[in-house]
């Protein structure tokens, strides 16, 4: 009689590469958790970006002022530079006449000026205590001028007068009380210079007189010249 084995036969061994993959880890539970991770990432991220540009856009606001001045001081500079020549042909033309200026009041001054101090005893006349009595003809024959032998040398001061205030640049369109004393000063000097004989009289005033019957004169000349009703 043939015994029989009772030894089981071996189990099959599975191989791993048949073996199906394990899916515990891919659960709903294990996905939901996952995403809601994610999103809170997201979130944070978000929150954090958007902190970042209210800093930005608050920085940009307060560093605006500066950036526009320094803006403005390179286009400032920019100006300038571009326009240098410009600049220097300006400067040179206000120096040249600035110069001008200045050469013709030293020629003004040493004109009339070291004249009068020269000759002191010129100033013999005094100025009357009353204006009021003097009058263009005393002061003519004070000249020894009087008489129409003399009309031509006469003539001559006058107009010298007249042109000695058109050269000074006398308002014509003011009053004689409003005139720059200063200006009124240079040009009784420039008279004297011219007509010596006028330097006879202390501080001007023979001058100043004859000037200011000049200046009333002409102003009628251009009120009768303008106003036609003037000749009636």
């Amino acid at each position: 009689m043939t015994r029989r084995s009772t030894r089981q036969a071996p189990l099959p061994i599975e191989n791993d590469k048949n073996r199906p993959p394990s899916t515990s880890h891919h659960t709903p539970a294990g996905s939901h958790r996952a995403a809601h991770n994610n999103n809170q990432l997201q979130d944070t991220i978000n929150s954090c970006n958007a902190i970042e540009s209210t800093r930005a856009s608050k920085r940009s606001k307060q560093n605006a002022p500066a950036r526009a001045h320094i803006q403005n001081e390179q286009d400032a500079i920019a100006s300038n530079n571009s326009d240098s020549d410009e600049v220097k042909e300006l400067k040179a033309q206000l120096n040249r006449a600035e110069a001008g200026r200045h050469a013709a009041e030293h020629k003004l001054s040493a004109l009339a000026g070291p004249n009068r101090a020269a000759n002191p005893e010129d100033e013999t006349v005094q100025k009357p205590k009353k204006m009021s009595t003097i009058t263009v003809s005393s002061i003519c024959q004070e000249m020894d001028l009087s008489g129409k032998e003399n009309d031509d040398e006469w003539q001559t001061v006058r107009n010298c007068i007249h042109d000695c205030m058109s050269a000074g640049h006398i308002e014509w369109d003011l009053r004689w009380s409003e005139q720059s004393a200063t200006k009124l000063s240079k040009i009784f000097d420039a008279i004297e210079f011219s007509k010596p004989c006028l330097r006879q009289f202390c501080n001007h005033w023979a001058t100043e007189h004859l000037a200011k019957e000049a200046f009333h004169a002409y102003k009628s000349y251009i009120t009768c010249k303008t106003n036609v009703k003037s000749y009636c």
